[in-house]
């Protein structure tokens, strides 16, 4: 409505709106469902609560948003609890990651990016439309890779099965998150938004062990590398963040 009536209204906010969409609805969109066939739900819920951290840094960098010590220390020990599980207790950085959680760490940049991107651009319309719009500009940038796909797997892209899951994300994780995400950012600013991050791994962690199967075992990592206490699977990082070791 707003746009029909003011037509101009988003001038010189496209390429914004853009970025906003390339950040959020591709980049955040598409490698996470991709990292699912590498690693666990647990695990990526625990990478993409690593976004909070990089909003911190960003915001404090420009000064944007103001910090309190307790938030500080609180995603200074979410990082160390989340590196330490990322690499699964290997002494050197990378020894213990996965495609999937690599996919999952640029899918957490991206979202990053995206929320601090969301309310700066589209201004003068309401945050649905401001969604429509990013979610426009995503679709846009994941139709090469959708039109190949349905090129090469023509019998897995149209089931009823698949269209029930086409249905389910673009719902929830789609329209209904992005939304309340988008609400949230306006009313609580960037930082404080992001900090709701951090109830997806307990989330996670409760649904892949009911419909995943994703029960917690652990082992220990080689010593001659390490003495530090890891998991089998990744999908346990929940259970090592909340036990002390």
């Amino acid at each position: 409505m707003a746009l029909r009536e003011k037509p101009g209204l988003l001038r010189g906010q496209w390429p914004g709106i853009a970025l906003a969409g390339f950040l959020g609805m591709f980049i955040c969109g598409g490698p996470v469902y991709v990292a699912g066939i590498t690693t666990s739900a647990i695990n990526l819920s625990l990478i993409m609560a690593l976004s909070p951290i990089v909003v911190l840094l960003f915001s404090c960098a420009t000064g944007r948003e103001s910090i309190s010590r307790r938030q500080l220390v609180g995603m200074a020990i979410a990082l160390a609890g989340a590196l330490l599980i990322i690499t699964k207790g290997q002494a050197s950085v990378g020894t213990g990651l996965s495609t999937g959680d690599l996919l999952a760490l640029l899918a957490m940049l991206g979202w990053a990016g995206y929320t601090l991107m969301q309310n700066r651009v589209g201004r003068g319309v309401s945050f649905l439309a401001r969604i429509g719009l990013f979610a426009a500009a995503g679709a846009l940038f994941s139709l090469p890779f959708a039109v190949h796909e349905i090129w090469q797997t023509p019998s897995a892209a149209f089931t009823g099965r698949a269209l029930l899951v086409y249905l389910f994300a673009g719902l929830v994780p789609g329209l209904f998150a992005y939304a309340a995400y988008a609400f949230l950012g306006a009313r609580f600013g960037a930082v404080s938004t992001s900090l709701s991050l951090y109830l997806g791994p307990v989330v996670s962690a409760v649904l892949s062990i009911l419909f995943l199967g994703e029960a917690p075992t652990i082992n220990l990592a080689n010593p001659e590398n390490a003495e530090i206490p890891v998991m089998s699977r990744p999908t346990s990082s929940a259970w090592m963040l909340s036990v002390p070791s």
